[in-house]
């Protein structure tokens, strides 16, 4: 996703995302489906995704919304600072 969105930005005016399309994704994918086994529990390890707003760069606005739950402005301000 960030390499499409990447190639297009040299051509755009503008950058709006809606959402991160995701925030961590597993650091190892499996080949096959895994099938269930004796054990009751299973663990996954995640690694974080490219910052796809944070990332582009050109000359264009870029508009990003993010979905928060507590100490909204504090947040919002944190993340327009780390991604400008």
């Amino acid at each position: 996703m960030c390499d499409a969105v990447l190639a297009e930005t040299p051509m755009s005016d503008a950058l709006i995302m809606a959402a991160a399309v995701a925030d961590y994704r597993p650091s190892v994918m499996a080949e096959q489906k895994i099938k269930k086994t004796a054990a009751d529990e299973m663990s996954i390890d995640l690694e974080k995704t490219t910052d796809i707003l944070a990332t582009a760069r050109g000359n264009f606005v870029r508009v990003g919304f993010s979905a928060e739950s507590e100490n909204l402005e504090a947040n919002a301000a944190d993340k327009c600072g780390a991604k400008s």
